[in-house]
């Protein structure tokens, strides 16, 4: 094959067909497939961008092979094309059609359309929908039926003229879109290190389109809906995000989106986008895209570990919504569903009780809620589990070794099965283990030896697990708290207050000359503290108020009765001479009788006390006992 003796350069972006098709149109020949014919080419060959026959172009020529295949049209398997290198599906490539720029071809017309024209390789590619030089939609021209090669482009140009001249006098210059910036700038190769850049260029456009179309026009809206303007702008916003890398998307997702409820499937959430990555999930150029939208419906639909997820199986729950949780528990719904609401995981309808839109909640976050909801016995089961009888299983409870699971809603308590283990394992390690007919003879059950003790089952418990109890034994044919027996003479010096000497609360109260009740109010105030006490003769357990405490109190109140044997009259005579100087006493409540003054107080008023008395007394023909100082400390 000769070159020729004069040749064209090849324009920057030009395909090898519309290459091939201008140097038929310069050597003179009508159409470039007889001008191929004549240089042992294959005009179709080289548009479909076959290796032997662009290096015959080339040789023809006088261009590199490099130049030309540059920007080739690449056939590839399964319908798709590489375009300059770029990934172009089937049915977003144009083949048959005269697709082209109106203005970039109506400027060779008036300057160099005697060489021919030029037809750009990135206007096959469908996506690309205006050009980068004018921002002008570009146009698809259906074939006249002459005959004409569908890639001859300089021949089918000079068919579609007058048609090609008017639609640029109509055109209007504009600023190229962002999206056509982008695509032209992968088409001549420029170097870009984004996470987009690494997508193949058809599905990442036809991601950042279907993503701005969701974000603003909603799942509902297709982007074949939208004209031309708005269907821009919302590639050019998508496109914008996409740029950012995936944190971006998925942050506008999560924002602009409303939150998926427990009813909706994904499906609906997102639309023309999770239907067109459906389709694609199996593509290998789908794989960046599908893993981070993977990530997105995971992180908001309730998918468990084992469901298909864009053809990919789900390793790890995300989310959970009441029914999926629910399948995960092993109590019943309401105790569940009180549980999550207690938590804040879930909130319900005042009115109907109905769970709340979203009704979905972090899977992570709850499985503390669903480990305690397992771990969760009934009363009667953590009784029999424990095999002690009700009334010692409460005083349990009452004692704190054992306390109802809080925290999981208002519903009958239930108890942590671990911990009704681990207090059973806790006494049975503690024991010895014994057959019943070798059990010593002064061994008695804790019910019986809680009895004679007159003490609570939760001390007599707590000195076998503190293992200060050394004749603990177990019925080897009933390991559990009934099985349990101990020596209720070598219980007895352990038990917390034997032999406390003290006053009992009924018996301060005669000392002081106040009532019970005024005792109770005082200890309950922490004015007096009490303590225990058991008697050493019938082992009764009381509170009593140590002789050092009573003399601290005393240091800091004066009862009524202490006053009134200071002056020899009675109680009342005494509170109207203190009430007639301004001292009240202490208020101890309604039903408390009794009086207490402030001793500060007392002292500090002396002698107006004195004075007051003094002339109380002498009103009645008395006086005041000798030996009474005008100061009272």
């Amino acid at each position: 094959m000769k070159p020729l003796r004069a040749s064209l350069p090849l324009v920057l972006g030009e395909s090898p067909a519309s290459y091939a098709s201008r140097l038929a149109y310069f050597c003179g020949f009508e159409c470039g497939a007889s001008f191929c014919a004549a240089a042992d080419l294959d005009l179709y060959a080289i548009s479909a961008g076959e290796a032997a026959q662009m290096r015959g172009l080339a040789a023809l020529s006088g261009s590199t092979i490099e130049a030309i295949a540059r920007f080739a049209v690449v056939q590839d398997i399964h319908r798709r094309y590489r375009v300059a290198g770029q990934l172009v599906e089937g049915r977003w490539i144009v083949r048959s059609k005269l697709r082209l720029c109106p203005l970039c071809v109506a400027e060779e017309l008036e300057t160099t359309g005697q060489n021919g024209f030029t037809g750009q390789a990135g206007w096959q590619m469908a996506f690309l929908r205006e050009c980068p030089t004018h921002g002008v939609a570009l146009v698809a021209l259906d074939p006249l039926g002459d005959g004409s090669f569908p890639h001859d482009f300089s021949r089918r140009v000079r068919t579609h003229r007058d048609e090609i001249l008017q639609l640029a006098d109509r055109a209007v210059v504009s600023s190229p879109s962002k999206a056509t910036r982008y695509i032209a700038g992968r088409i001549m190769g420029e170097a870009k290190l984004g996470w987009l850049d690494a997508v193949e260029l058809n599905p990442a456009i036809s991601f950042v389109t279907l993503l701005g179309v969701l974000l603003v026009h909603g799942a509902a809206t297709s982007p074949s809906e939208l004209e031309q303007p708005a269907l821009c702008d919302a590639t050019d916003l998508g496109l914008t995000i996409a740029l950012q890398g995936p944190s971006a998307i998925l942050t506008a997702l999560r924002d602009e989106l409303p939150r998926p409820s427990f009813h909706e499937k994904a499906q609906g959430h997102l639309g023309p986008l999770y239907e067109w990555l459906s389709r694609g999930a199996r593509q290998p150029y789908h794989a960046p895209l599908k893993a981070l939208m993977r990530q997105y419906i995971i992180e908001a639909f309730p998918y468990g570990e084992g469901d298909l997820v864009l053809g990919e199986r789900v390793t790890a729950r995300r989310v959970h919504t009441l029914a999926t949780f629910s399948r995960q528990c092993r109590v019943a719904g309401k105790r569940i569903r009180a549980a999550l609401v207690a938590a804040g995981f879930l909130k319900l309808d005042p009115d109907t009780g109905a769970v709340l839109a979203p009704g979905t909640f972090d899977a992570e976050s709850a499985e503390t809620i669903r480990l305690r909801l397992n771990d969760g016995i009934t009363r009667i089961q953590a009784m029999h589990l424990l095999d002690a009888p009700r009334a010692q299983f409460d005083a349990l409870v009452a004692d704190g070794l054992l306390t109802p699971q809080e925290g999981l809603g208002d519903i009958t308590p239930h108890f942590s099965k671990q911990k009704v283990e681990n207090l059973l394992d806790g006494l049975i390690k503690a024991a010895t283990p014994v057959p019943v007919q070798e059990m010593p003879a002064t061994a008695c059950d804790l019910q019986i030896a809680a009895r004679k003790l007159v003490c609570g089952a939760g001390e007599l418990v707590r000195l076998i697990l503190s293992g200060q109890l050394k004749a603990v034994h177990v019925d080897i044919s009933r390991q559990g708290y009934a099985g349990l027996r101990v020596d209720v003479e070598e219980i007895w010096p352990h038990l917390e207050g034997v032999g406390v000497e003290g006053f009992t609360r009924e018996a301060l109260a005669k000392q002081l000359g106040l009532t019970y009740a005024a005792i109770q109010a005082l200890l309950d105030r922490q004015d007096l503290v009490a303590v225990k006490s058991r008697s050493a003769s019938s082992r009764k357990a009381a509170l009593v108020i140590t002789p050092g405490t009573l003399e601290e109190f005393l240091a800091v109140y004066m009862p009524m009765r202490e006053l009134s044997d200071l002056f020899k009259v009675r109680a009342n005579t005494t509170a109207a001479i203190l009430k007639q100087v301004g001292l009240e006493p202490l208020d101890l409540g309604t039903e408390a009788n009794g009086r207490l003054y402030a001793r500060s107080e007392i002292r500090r008023r002396w002698a107006e006390i004195l004075y007051e008395a003094d002339f109380c007394l002498a009103l009645r023909g008395k006086t005041l006992p000798e030996g009474l100082v005008e100061d009272l400390g």
